[in-house]
């Protein structure tokens, strides 16, 4: 208010002394002195989509789950009639191949044979009124297996690898020094062609060039090393995959002959060999829960695609002269979930990169004892042998062999013992792991110029029966028959582009700390990762639930355990979903 300062208003009265009092208005006069009052509005509007989608963003919390299918096939029989004593619960537990025989009267009285029960397999166990230990119900799933949730974080160059060619032909190499071949020639479209045989996929392109090593007196054509592809494969099926061929233009050396033997490695850019040569490795998987943290369930009705088989043996061809009916082959499905959150804020992979990767380890625990004998010569009196896909073939078996102690999986064994009709016996399993406890892992190939890593050769286990309680005559004593499976299993919980960013080093605030710098190119070459939820055209990406502030993702596993030497090793293919079109 402007002008009024110095007004004074006086009654009449107040002025004379007989002058009357008067009504009067003053209109304030208002200028542009006065501010408005600020308030805090507290009923602001908050868009719940982004404000939904920043938390999901920001959250490290997994809460991850598996519908675990166990494919199984129960391959060897043997018996339980070992140095003239059968331990009883194991001869009673037998599916009889030849009871007829085995009865009083029969060609081997007293001696039965028979394939061992599919619970000893399973995840689960319905051993309620077992005679061999006291059996807790609460420890149904765990008595078999072991369930873990890991993640790779560091890759070993050092690890030495084997594989045969053939019994006679074999290569021992570091893995650091690529993928192994033998050499055969090859006449295609009337040109003649080196073909290189890997045992594992080379993970090569045509137009790529390869460095060729020979592991002896090798220096090259005319000191070049260096390759390129010309042709994948042959014309068998799916050979492009472990086959690549260089023509032969007249190469004049004992090197390129028939079944000889040496290593490669991927390169990209002939012109920049030093930035896009592969590296080749062993990841190593670290162990982050420990057995009480998982919980493992039966999914109620859910069973695998395969067939259960089970027989019924009659009162009259047992031992014990008690019927029964036993199960040879099962086709349940398992739930395995874990009680604890796992917070992946802080961990890096093997490459030093944020982890994209949760692996659920399962691991052969074998507490009943049919298994897991320790072998002889070991470091840590362990029974479980370790190796990769290549050592599974028919011509591999020196790999897997008690003498070779390149196999050695390091997972100790623990045992207790039982007495029975006077004689004593040794039941042997697996020890359980701890947090941090780290075990090895796939074979690996890493382009840091594509900024790329690549499964070569899948890791695998090996457990075998204990030949003091069960035997299987024709099995050899220093590598006895036994089966395989798969202890890491795959979860996706990020994902990497699939194009390569570029940024010269003078602008690199954005750039993550796993960038590679290509000295030739003088750029930073990196991959970033897509946000939750986002799925590209090509489908990578991950969109799991979000709820909680926590992710739950679910995996679907295929759990194979297959014999050795029975049967192929990619019998237990996945099963195919059925078609469905735009109309179902």
């Amino acid at each position: 208010m402007g002008g009024y300062e110095n007004i004074e208003i006086l009654l009449g009265s107040a002025k004379f002394a007989n002058s009357p009092n008067r009504n009067m208005r003053l209109t304030p006069f208002m200028d542009g002195k006065i501010q408005e009052l600020e308030e805090y509005d507290r009923s602001a509007i908050i868009n719940l989509p982004e404000l939904f989608n920043s938390e999901r963003q920001n959250c490290s919390i997994f809460r991850p789950s598996f519908t675990t299918k166990v494919i199984f096939y129960n391959a060897y029989t043997g018996t339980t009639n070992v140095n003239g004593t059968s331990y009883g619960p194991f001869l009673n537990d037998l599916i009889y191949t030849d009871a007829e025989n085995s009865i009083p009267g029969g060609t081997h009285p007293g001696t039965w044979y028979g394939y061992p029960p599919y619970k000893e397999f399973n995840f689960y166990r319905n051993d309620v009124d077992t005679t061999h230990i006291d059996f807790a119900t609460q420890s149904a799933l765990t008595y078999n297996w072991q369930y873990y949730l890991s993640y790779a974080f560091e890759s070993n160059t050092g690890k030495t690898l084997q594989h045969y060619f053939s019994p006679t032909n074999s290569i021992t190499w570091t893995c650091s020094e690529g993928i192994p071949f033998i050499i055969s020639r090859q006449a295609i479209n009337g040109r003649i062609y080196i073909a290189f045989r890997c045992p594992m996929k080379h993970n090569l392109m045509n137009g790529d060039y390869v460095e060729i090593e020979f592991q002896e007196g090798w220096t090259g054509v005319s000191g070049n090393k260096y390759f390129q592809v010309d042709l994948l494969g042959t014309e068998s099926y799916g050979s492009d995959e472990f086959i690549f061929n260089i023509q032969d233009i007249g190469y004049e050396t004992p090197f390129f002959a028939n079944s000889s033997i040496g290593l490669f490695k991927k390169v990209v850019d002939i012109t920049n060999p030093q930035d896009t040569k592969s590296t080749y490795y062993v990841r190593r998987n670290k162990i982050i829960t420990n057995p009480t943290d998982v919980v493992p369930l039966k999914t109620a009705f859910s069973q695998n695609g395969f067939f259960s088989k089970k027989k019924f043996m009659t009162s009259a061809l047992t031992p014990n002269y008690i019927s029964r009916v036993a199960e040879q082959d099962g086709t349940q499905n398992f739930n395995i979930t874990f009680a604890k959150d796992i917070i992946i804020s802080g961990y890096t992979d093997n490459l030093n990169r944020p982890i994209s990767e949760l692996f659920l380890t399962i691991i052969n625990k074998g507490y009943f004892g049919w298994f897991n004998r320790p072998r002889p010569n070991t470091t840590t009196n362990s029974s479980l042998k370790q190796g990769h896909k290549f050592n599974i073939s028919f011509t591999s078996g020196q790999w897997w062999d008690d003498n070779n102690l390149l196999n050695e999986s390091y997972i100790p064994t623990q045992n207790y013992s039982k007495t029975f009709n006077g004689e004593n016996y040794e039941f042997y399993y697996n020890k359980d792991l701890s947090s941090g406890t780290t075990i090895d892992g796939d074979f690996c190939e890493y382009n840091s110029y594509l900024q790329e890593e690549t499964v070569i050769s899948e890791f695998f286990h090996k457990f075998e029966f204990n030949n003091l309680l069960f035997d299987i005559t024709f099995s050899a004593s220093t590598n006895r028959n036994g089966y395989y499976y798969k202890p890491h299993n795959s979860l996706k919980i990020r994902e990497f582009t699939d194009y390569v960013e570029e940024s010269t080093s003078l602008d690199i605030l954005n750039v993550p700390p796993y960038a590679f710098y290509s000295e030739t190119l003088g750029l930073l070459r990196w991959r970033e990762i897509y946000p939750y939820g986002f799925i590209d055209e090509n489908g990578n990406g991950v969109n799991y639930p979000y709820m909680n502030d926590a992710h739950y993702p679910l995996q679907i596993v295929d759990f194979k355990i297959y014999p050795e030497n029975n049967i192929n090793e990619f019998v237990f293919g996945a099963i195919q979903l059925p078609t469905v079109d735009d109309c179902e």
